[in-house]
């Protein structure tokens, strides 16, 4: 570890249309003093986001065309991918905790106190914030979501349970609950959704996998002892799942061999797949990061490497 760069990084991304083999990827760094990286392979580019807060959120659209960044004020910033012009910017009264582009001029996001919004411009062109309802007025409250990849449904998570919600309407469809949390053993465990919401995870006294609109279960397997955070695959088929000694062990479905390698001697506190789940990308609770190859465990970028990339 390098001392002076102790918690430099504080958000990472995949750049989505970079991918066709576990070799080819291309990453997007946030760091604590406002700037952002594209790192490809060896070559490094360094982008100005905030003039001194750190990066809090990093999410691209859909064609990578355009990249939003949110900052721990709750400062929002729409730039261009290709050359990082503006495309646009707003203010969230609280710190984000999950973004998402959803065309032009029209974003989604959550802050830190479960409040949903869409945001889209009014008359005036100005953008401003409608709030996502479960029933066209009142406010829902929600982990976090994934939203389908045109925009007009999304998967609300809230805790054990989750909601479908139509964006035309501005209401929640149904509300699914397979899991008892009464009947649980563990005091703590964690739930996720998939990046546009077609599965929900659960890993605590098991781990299950299910699907949003029917609510049945997809495949279950044993829990990974001492995990600290997990990131379940777009298809549903494979769950990564951080730990608390630094490990990371990919489960592929219930029968297929778990690859487990431990990149970093801290706790893992955020872990993140490629489009094609082939690579994952970890950062732990000291600002380090790397990236390994979700089949075999090899490490493709060391965190050493990853500090003297973003150095």
């Amino acid at each position: 570890m390098i001392p002076s760069l102790a918690g430099r990084v504080t958000a990472i991304v995949f750049e989505p249309r970079s991918f066709s083999d576990a070799s080819s990827f291309v990453v997007w760094v946030g760091t604590r003093d406002g700037v952002v990286l594209r790192i490809d392979g060896e070559t490094t580019r360094a982008f100005r986001a905030f003039p001194s807060s750190a990066v809090r959120t990093l999410t691209f659209s859909a064609d990578a065309a355009s990249i939003l960044t949110s900052d721990e004020a709750g400062t929002v910033s729409v730039r261009r991918t290709a050359d990082w012009l503006r495309e646009d910017d707003f203010t969230s009264t609280q710190p984000i905790s999950r973004a998402h582009i959803l065309g032009e001029r029209a974003y989604a996001t959550i802050d830190v106190r479960r409040n949903g919004f869409i945001w889209s411009p009014d008359d005036g062109g100005a953008l401003v914030a409608d709030p996502i309802c479960v029933d066209g007025v009142k406010p829902a409250a929600f982990d976090d979501f994934g939203a389908a990849p045109l925009g007009n449904r999304f998967t609300l998570r809230s805790s054990l349970n989750w909601m479908l919600w139509d964006r035309p309407s501005n209401r929640v469809t149904s509300t699914k609950g397979p899991v008892d949390g009464s009947k649980l053993a563990y005091m703590s465990g964690i739930t996720g959704l998939s990046e546009t919401g077609g599965y929900f995870f659960i890993h605590w006294d098991e781990l299950k996998v299910f699907d949003v609109e029917t609510a049945k279960r997809v495949w279950d397997s044993t829990i990974v002892r001492g995990a600290s955070c997990a990131a379940l695959s777009d298809d549903g088929n494979v769950l990564i799942v951080g730990g608390r000694e630094g490990h990371i062990t990919v489960v592929s479905g219930p029968s297929l061999p778990r690859v487990s390698v431990r990149p970093t001697a801290d706790e893992i506190e955020r872990v993140t797949l490629a489009p094609d789940a082939s690579v994952v990308c970890w950062l732990d609770d000291s600002g380090g990061f790397g990236i390994v190859d979700a089949t075999s465990g090899a490490e493709l970028v060391t965190r050493a490497r990853g500090l003297e990339l973003v150095g």
